[in-house]
């Protein structure tokens, strides 16, 4: 099948009335609140194709992007947004056939996102110190057939990275203490290499920053990204009333020759 149309297998995102969403496979059974979906009878459909449950309720079968797939990924953590990952990706300069470090693998939001960003002929590395998360995020990765990621059960603070120096185009820290991984950050660093922080506090980002200053990084930035929402409703069209504000600081430093 080509992707216009689904196959057995595909995986499908099903929307009902432009609100409840599930995550399934073509060719299984989906047990709902508003019935029961055969998913077989979307084989050889475009999608956007209406499926009816046997109650009569009808839903649209999508093809899931990868925003929908991350935001249901499974942790037990604060995920990185896709409002702060898309920033993290244009900040950082990341392309097609980039080698990328990330510390802090969490639930693997940001990696499915980074792995998407490299290509084919790129690869992330991506560290965590949790065990239960690291086999999480290679769960969650393995429902996306992402292959080119690299998982490593280990801290980098205690143990340097498995990689030769000035090697990646961009590290991507995402934990307690970032200042104490700079140095380790600035070795694995290509010249004019970018490095990218996620802090949640006032207090981190100062002691980044010091720190960033200590290790000669410069063109350093912070910023925060706030997604508001607009409520598309005919004549009362507006911001809606709940949103995602703050979710974290970034960091932007490139070292130097």
């Amino acid at each position: 099948m080509t992707e216009a149309y689904f196959g057995e297998g595909d995986p499908v995102l099903l929307v009902y009335k432009g609100r409840k969403e599930w995550l399934s496979r073509v060719g299984k059974t989906l047990h709902t609140h508003i019935g029961i979906f055969n998913l077989g009878e979307l084989v050889g459909k475009p999608a956007g194709t209406i499926l009816k449950s046997g109650t009569g309720k009808k839903v649209i079968a999508y093809r899931p992007r990868l925003r929908e797939w991350v935001m249901k990924f499974k942790h037990e953590s604060q995920i990185i947004y896709p409002k702060d990952a898309g920033i993290i990706i244009t900040y950082s300069d990341i392309k097609p056939g980039d080698v990328v470090v990330e510390a802090g693998t969490g639930s693997g939001s940001l990696t499915a996102y980074l792995s998407r960003a490299v290509g084919e002929t790129g690869l992330v590395h991506t560290f965590e110190v949790r065990e239960h998360a690291h086999d999480a995020a290679k769960r969650n990765h393995e429902v996306l057939g992402l292959v080119n990621i690299r998982h490593y059960l280990q801290d980098i603070l205690e143990e340097p990275a498995p990689l030769e120096d000035s090697s990646v185009d961009a590290v991507i820290l995402d934990m307690g203490e970032p200042w104490r991984a700079l140095g380790e950050a600035k070795r694995l660093l290509k010249p004019s290499g970018t490095i990218a922080i996620f802090v949640p506090t006032y207090n981190q980002v100062e002691r980044t920053y010091e720190g960033l200053l200590e290790q000669d990084f410069e063109k350093i930035e912070a910023l925060e990204v706030i997604e508001r929402p607009i409520q598309l409703k005919k004549n009362a069209i507006r911001p809606v009333t709940r949103m995602i504000a703050h979710t974290g600081f970034l960091m932007f430093a490139q070292k130097i020759v």
